[in-house]
């Protein structure tokens, strides 16, 4: 026994010593002009790619996934990072007189802004920490103090004062990444049982993926998430591993990876990281395939000035998580690269950069001309002018007529958002053509913008021209509205140069001017923050309920008051959520579920017409029948717009029922034809 526990540990260490030598090598040697620190991570960051991609191929080569797949992935990553440093990138020596020197009132004020920093994310964790909640509710700013808010403008004053007065972009850094986790982690904190509904369906097919070590049918996407997922939770063997490291995935790698390599890339200006201020994190707060995918193909196309090899691992891995997004990713990183090295020249780079729009149009047109999937294409509405106007107008923001002030200006400032970035570029270009400042990186701005113009042109295709008969209702305009946040990505990236010129010449300004434009600027991250969350305001009504215990507890009692009987529950979305959550995909009759998913599905059609107490034993019956069940739960949340009448319907017809927490349950028991 003692034997076996020093093989065991004998073995960790070198697994563990194996990959911190490698995240050294593969960071000393892709980006050597970044300090020890910063190299340090974005090796080790660059090291877990190479550890996904591998378990990715593993798991399409029908290897199951379990230590010793770790093993061998492990392998194979230390064998790929002495294939790809063979040729490294060469240091730039940066002469001395060129660097600042510190002095102790830069030191003094640099620790101070820090500190505010500090406090303003440790009071807006705090808070959510503490009001941390199990209960069904729809925004998370009816709860949260009103000091929140102004915590998150304040985190990012300090932050523009550090940039001004400390001049470091080390402390830039460290105030980015504390803006954007005070943030991000807000859903993490403040819901105990899980924020959103795709969560629960990812972490429930991640603890699969662990237990069986494989997946069965194979998905096309969401592997690299899964494996990186399940991997990290092997190699932690902590308590409900899984479900900790998919919540804070998200949050906590956009917090720091995005900084990082933009970091790596913009080390000489610290007004580099106030590009930050007109990031919407709506996309990050939360965990999924498709915001992980989001978060590595950024950081691929802002690194992949300083390092194309670690750009184009990045962008890999943005595939293997999800490729729909990943492709247009992987293909404007090889733009920007070969613009880069100059081969195999510019024309290149343009073309791939126009590939990279249109390149999920056209794998949809192939799936589909293969029998694929059911989407049919009508291009004959391209040629009108209504879907190209009505693609422009949405860019422009709408003027609210209910006065509302705070929820009109960040409604506002959200939908302004691609006019701002552009209307800097435009500032930028007009004052380069005038010869008043001149901007690095012009070809690599043009070349982002060409792909953000080609996205979102891709957009407008696949929403007029498709039609994904596959998809319910509310969902087929996703595939398309997912294209324009990632053409708002690169118009995003496109204007770092010009935004650095931006905020440089604020320090020019009047001191009124620049108290008034300082204000404006740190009103923005706090306006996106807030229509980042789910909002229930004098604008917006929200109906997006999260899961409760009350949800987890009435599919925990539903499932042993039936037993062994076979049963279909009609449920809203919140409590299906819950059951994934607490019994995965246990039950099939064909492809419908036991529980309405997916929304819109026809078991959530039923479930429509009881809960407006339509027909009730005539649904019932239709429920039975299509999910082949012997018995029928309704299970009604006390929020429920008309909650109380349709109790007292269901109270008359129902066998049996009974109330957990905030929820009713109806038991309908469905006799035999015989």
């Amino acid at each position: 026994m003692s034997l076996h526990l020093f093989l065991t540990t004998l073995s960790a260490f070198l697994a563990i010593f194996a990959g911190v030598y490698h995240a050294y090598l593969l960071g000393k040697r892709l980006v050597p002009n970044c300090g020890t620190l910063a190299s340090y991570s974005i090796g080790g960051i660059l090291f877990l790619a190479l550890i996904s991609i591998s378990q990715t191929a593993f798991f399409y080569l029908n290897i199951p996934l379990n230590s010793q797949s770790d093993f061998w992935s492990l392998l194979i990553s230390c064998i790929a990072v002495h294939i790809i440093t063979i040729h490294p990138i060469p240091a730039i020596q940066q002469d001395a007189d060129i660097q600042e020197k510190w002095t102790a009132k830069r030191i003094f004020f640099g620790i101070i802004l820090l500190i505010c920093s500090c406090i303003s994310f440790a009071y807006i964790a705090h808070a959510a920490y503490i009001l941390s909640t199990t209960d069904s509710i729809r925004s998370p700013w009816l709860i949260l103090p009103w000091g929140i808010l102004p915590a998150i403008g304040f985190s990012w004053f300090s932050a523009f004062l550090s940039a001004r007065c400390v001049r470091s972009s080390f402390f830039s850094l460290l105030h980015t990444i504390l803006g954007i986790i005070s943030i991000t982690s807000i859903t993490c904190l403040l819901y105990k049982v899980g924020y959103g509904f795709d969560g629960f369906l990812h972490i429930r097919g991640e603890k699969i993926l662990s237990e069986t070590g494989t997946l069965f049918p194979k998905p096309p996407y969401y592997i690299g998430q899964y494996v990186f997922v399940t991997w990290l939770a092997r190699l932690l063997r902590i308590p409900n591993a899984i479900t900790i490291i998919d919540t804070w995935l998200v949050p906590v790698f956009s917090a720091i990876l995005l900084p990082l390599v933009l970091y790596i890339r913009e080390k000489k200006s610290a007004y580099t990281f106030l590009i930050f201020l007109f990031l919407p994190l709506s996309a990050f707060i939360a965990t999924t395939p498709q915001s992980f995918a989001y978060v590595l193909g950024i950081a691929a196309i802002i690194c992949v000035m300083t390092s194309g090899r670690a750009a184009i691992l990045l962008a890999l891995w943005s595939i293997c998580v999800h490729p729909l997004a990943g492709i247009p990713f992987f293909l404007l990183s090889l733009a920007l690269y070969t613009k880069y090295k100059k081969i195999p020249g510019k024309v290149f780079a343009g073309f791939l950069a126009l590939a990279s729009g249109f390149s999920i149009p056209l794998i949809f047109i192939f799936i589909s001309s293969n029998n694929g999937t059911h989407i049919t294409w009508d291009f004959s509405h391209l040629i009108e002018l209504t879907p190209w106007l009505t693609g422009l107008q949405n860019l422009a923001p709408t003027i609210h007529r209910t006065y509302s002030l705070w929820p009109g200006f960040a409604s506002l400032i959200s939908q302004a958002l691609p006019c701002i970035l552009i209307l800097i570029l435009c500032i930028e270009y007009i004052r380069k053509k005038m010869h008043e400042t001149d901007i690095d990186d012009t070809e690599n701005k043009y070349i982002l913008i060409l792909a953000a113009i080609s996205l979102f042109i891709s957009s407008i295709i696949l929403k007029t021209a498709g039609d994904f008969a596959f998809l319910i209702d509310y969902e087929k305009g996703n595939f398309a509205d997912r294209l324009q946040t990632i053409s708002f990505f690169c118009l995003w990236a496109a204007a770092i140069p010009a935004c650095i010129s931006f905020f440089t010449k604020i320090k020019k300004m009047p001191m009124l001017h620049q108290a008034l434009t300082l204000w404006l600027l740190c009103s923005i991250p706090t306006a996106l923050a807030y229509t980042a969350l789910p909002r229930h305001d004098a604008l917006l009504i929200g109906h997006g309920w999260s899961v409760s215990a009350s949800d987890i507890e009435a599919v925990r009692f539903i499932h042993h008051d039936a037993g062994s009987i076979p049963y279909v529950v009609l449920a809203n979305q919140s409590v299906s959520a819950a059951a994934v959550s607490e019994l995965g995909f246990k039950r099939y009759a064909g492809d419908i579920f036991f529980y309405p998913i997916p929304t819109g599905g026809p078991l959530y059609t039923i479930f429509l017409d009881i809960a407006n107490a339509k027909r009730i034993q005539d649904n019932v019956q239709d429920a039975a029948k299509l999910a082949e069940a012997k018995i029928v739960y309704v299970v009604i949340d006390d929020y429920w717009w008309n909650a109380e009448s349709v109790n007292d319907a269901l109270s008359i017809e129902a066998s049996d029922q009974w109330t957990i927490g905030s929820v009713k349950i109806f038991k309908f028991i469905i006799k035999s034809s015989n």
